[in-house]
């Protein structure tokens, strides 16, 4: 038996293959994912919208996030991270800077303030 996270795994791999396997490299989408979440990808040359791309999975009953989705651009947000495929920036969002600057600043004190306040900082490490 495998965990949930094995089983979703296996529906994402066969989910990307379908789509892979629908757009060739002639139209110039590139598809990658890690566990649930997806990005896609393309050439700005090539007239092709993300809803072109999820209708392909329809038909399964494939659950996209309806507010997770953000048509082609330049900019992505993927894994909790900014990325600028023009200029092959990455960026951590000025929202989750802020909450990890936050968590941060109890550790630039001296004292055993420091200390005490750490233990309500582990374990943070979620990207979602």
């Amino acid at each position: 038996l495998a965990s949930a996270t094995g089983v979703w795994g296996s529906v994402a791999d066969a989910t990307l293959a379908i789509i892979h396997a629908h757009f060739d490299t002639e139209v110039g989408l590139r598809a990658v994912k890690w566990v649930d979440d997806f990005v896609f990808m393309k050439s700005p040359s090539y007239d092709l919208l993300l809803d072109d791309v999820l209708a392909v999975t329809e038909p399964l009953g494939f659950p996209w996030h309806p507010e997770k989705r953000s048509e082609f651009a330049s900019e992505v947000r993927y894994l909790g991270f900014e990325f600028n495929v023009h200029t092959f920036v990455v960026m951590l969002p000025e929202d989750k800077a802020a909450k990890y600057r936050e968590r941060v600043l109890p550790f630039t004190k001296s004292g055993p303030s420091a200390s005490r306040t750490s233990s309500g900082s582990s374990g943070a490490s979620s990207t979602s």
